[in-house]
C-alpha cells in the first residue's frame, strides 16, 4: 500500500466519525393517562455516571421528539420531568445507523418519600408558568458554541424557518425584551441580531404568550424575553447597532432607504429615512369621443414633471 492510498484511507475514516449523524426518535406519555408528556428534557450521555450530555433537547407539546445527534458508540440516554421517575435508555448510534426509534415511553409518578432524604435531580431545560415559558440557555450544553437564533430553534412555542424567520405563537408579529424591557434593536430586526449573538452571553429565554399590563404588546403574537448573563453587574453583551439599506434606480426615477437601530448602555435610537424622486418625461394622453348624434371631439395633451419625497422618522 502506497502512502497516498494509506492517507486517503485514514482521512475517509475520520471524515467518516466525524459525519455520523443518527437521528433520535419517539414519545413520552402518562403510564396512566397515556396523554403526551410536554417540555420533558432528554440528555445524551457517554458514560451512565457522567455529569456533561454531548446533546440536549425536549419533547414537543405532544411528548414527541425527534433529534439529530453526531455522535458514534453507545451511550445512555435519560428522560426527566418534573415529579417523574428518570426514564434511562441505553442506545448505540453510529455511520451504520441513520435514525434509532425508541418507540413509547411511559413516565410513572415519583412517589418516593422525600423526608430526610438528600435528592440530587437534574434541572430542566424547560419551566413552565402560568403566564409564559421559560427556556434554560445557560444549562444546554449547546450553548457553548451556537448563537442564539440556533438555540431558538429548540425553543417551544417558537420557529425558525430556513430564511430565518421567526415565529412566535404561529405568529411573526411579536416584540423582543431584554431584561424585562423593550429592546428597538432587538425588535426591528431580530432574526440578524439573534444570528449575530453567541448563545453564551445568554441566561434564559422567556417566551410570553399572555402578555400583560407588564408588556405594551397588545395586538401581537407574544414576548421573547432575552434575560442575560451577568457579569460583576453587567451584561455581557449591551452595546451595539444594526441597519440596513436599499435602493432602486430606473428610468423614471429612483428611491432609497436607509434604517439604523442601536443600543449603547441604557440608550436606545432608531433612524428611518426614506427618499424619492420621480419624474415623467413627455407624457401624452389622446383621447377621442363620439357623442349620439355623431360629433366627435379630439383631445390631446402633453407634459413633464419631476416630484421629490424625503421623508424621515
Amino acid at each position: 500500500m502506497n502512502s497516498r492510498l494509506f492517507f486517503l484511507l485514514v482521512f475517509a475514516s475520520i471524515t467518516t466519525a466525524i459525519s455520523a449523524q443518527t437521528t433520535i426518535t419517539g414519545e413520552v406519555l402518562d403510564s396512566l393517562t397515556k396523554k403526551g408528556e410536554p417540555y420533558a428534557t432528554i440528555r445524551v450521555y457517554k458514560n451512565k455516571n457522567s455529569e456533561k450530555p454531548i446533546a440536549m433537547w425536549v419533547t414537543d407539546t405532544d411528548g414527541r421528539f425527534s433529534q439529530t445527534v453526531t455522535a458514534q458508540g453507545n451511550f445512555f440516554i435519560s428522560f426527566n420531568s418534573m415529579g417523574r421517575r428518570e426514564i434511562v435508555r441505553r442506545i448505540s448510534l453510529g455511520a451504520d445507523k441513520d435514525k434509532v426509534d425508541l418507540g413509547t415511553l411511559l413516565f410513572q409518578d415519583d412517589t418516593k418519600q422525600m423526608e430526610g432524604v438528600t435528592v440530587v435531580a437534574q434541572k430542566p431545560l424547560v419551566k413552565m408558568e402560568t403566564d409564559k415559558m421559560t427556556y434554560d440557555v445557560q444549562n444546554d450544553v449547546d450553548s457553548k458554541t451556537n448563537t442564539v437564533l440556533d438555540m431558538l430553534r429548540k425553543v417551544p412555542m417558537v420557529t425558525v424557518d430556513g430564511q430565518d424567520n421567526i415565529t412566535v405563537n404561529g405568529q411573526s408579529s411579536f416584540k423582543v425584551y431584554v431584561d424585562g424591557k423593550p429592546n428597538i434593536m432587538f425588535s426591528a430586526n431580530p432574526s440578524q441580531i439573534f444570528k449575530s449573538m453567541p448563545a453564551s452571553s445568554v441566561k434564559s429565554i422567556e417566551v410570553v404568550t399572555n402578555p400583560g399590563a407588564r408588556f405594551d404588546a397588545e395586538g401581537t403574537g407574544g414576548v421573547l424575553n432575552i434575560m442575560m448573563n451577568h457579569v460583576n453587574g453587567q451584561k455581557t453583551f449591551t452595546n451595539g447597532y444594526n441597519g440596513n439599506i436599499n435602493a432602486t434606480v430606473g428610468n423614471k426615477g429612483s428611491r432609497g432607504a436607509a434604517f439604523v437601530s442601536g443600543q449603547q448602555g441604557k440608550f436606545t435610537y432608531s433612524v428611518n429615512l426614506m427618499y424619492g424622486r420621480g419624474k415623467s418625461k413627455d407624457t401624452e394622453i389622446f383621447m377621442k369621443r363620439t357623442a349620439p348624434d355623431g360629433s366627435t371631439m379630439d383631445y390631446y395633451q402633453t407634459a413633464s414633471g419631476e416630484n421629490r419625497s424625503p421623508w424621515a422618522m
